[in-house]
């Protein structure tokens, strides 16, 4: 990074090394980490720089930059915050055990039936951390975060007695238009909810992806909540008796 960058470019986006990788020879303000470090640390008031958070970057790597800049002589001139930088991040929420797979900020609750995240997406999570194709987001890490989305809601705020198994009956997405490493917000509306007995429940529900004001995307679901331990052994159930077909229909194929 040169000083005529830092000159011609007044907003620097820092995202992680593998989507940068990808923008390299499209957009000559986006910088990853090592790079945004660097320029944070030499920074001074000449220099009329602000920072903004894109996607690739890891959870401790953010949390780094938001440290830094806050501790920072000039950190809130160079690094604003708003709801976008300052998230919190929960991969329980979302059941993913890794907390680079965790793709959303905590759920904030709008009304009874609207919510609203952030897109955090780690390039070394599972979705991505293998192959990437061109600048945009693709479709299926957008499914995945919008999935994130349903277990996050239900967990944070439907959730009763401890009842977490999820159960997905239907998916449809509709792409509008490419969705780019920047900002993104999820919003996530309850269309239909049906209460049952001991806090089981069924719903509909749909997230958009905003982006620009633009809806990128829209992912919808038709799900339930159930007991985990009652569907557990349901399922168990239901493998053993697969496994068992599985294994006539192999015996009987091999007679004569």
């Amino acid at each position: 990074m040169n000083n005529s960058t830092l000159t011609e470019n007044r907003i620097m986006y820092i995202v992680g090394a593998n989507i940068k990788q990808q923008l390299d020879t499209v957009i000559p303000n986006v910088i990853n980490y090592e790079e945004a470090l660097n320029l944070i640390n030499n920074y001074d008031k000449t220099h009329h720089i602000e920072f903004k958070i894109g996607q690739g970057l890891s959870k401790w790597q953010l949390s780094s930059l938001l440290l830094i800049a806050k501790n920072h002589e000039y950190g809130t001139k160079i690094f604003p915050y708003n709801y976008m930088t300052n998230p919190q991040i929960c991969n329980k929420t979302v059941h993913k055990l890794k907390l680079k797979n965790t793709m959303i900020s905590l759920p904030k609750k709008i009304d009874e039936d609207n919510y609203k995240s952030a897109l955090f997406i780690d390039d070394e999570c599972a979705e991505m951390s293998d192959h990437m194709t061109g600048c945009h987001i693709q479709g299926m890490v957008l499914i995945e975060a919008a999935r994130q989305m349903i277990n996050a809601v239900s967990d944070q705020y439907y959730v009763k007695n401890g009842i977490n198994f999820f159960i997905l009956n239907e998916l449809n997405a509709k792409f509008h238009q490419y969705i780019f490493p920047l900002d993104v917000e999820l919003n996530y509306s309850v269309i239909n909810i049906k209460h049952g007995l001991n806090g089981n429940f069924t719903a509909e529900a749909q997230v958009v992806f905003l982006q620009n004001n633009n809806i990128g995307a829209t992912v919808f679901f038709k799900f339930q909540a159930m007991d985990s331990k009652i569907m557990g052994d349901y399922e168990k159930v239901l493998a053993k008796k697969s496994f068992s077909i599985n294994h006539s229909k192999s015996i009987l194929g091999n007679v004569g």
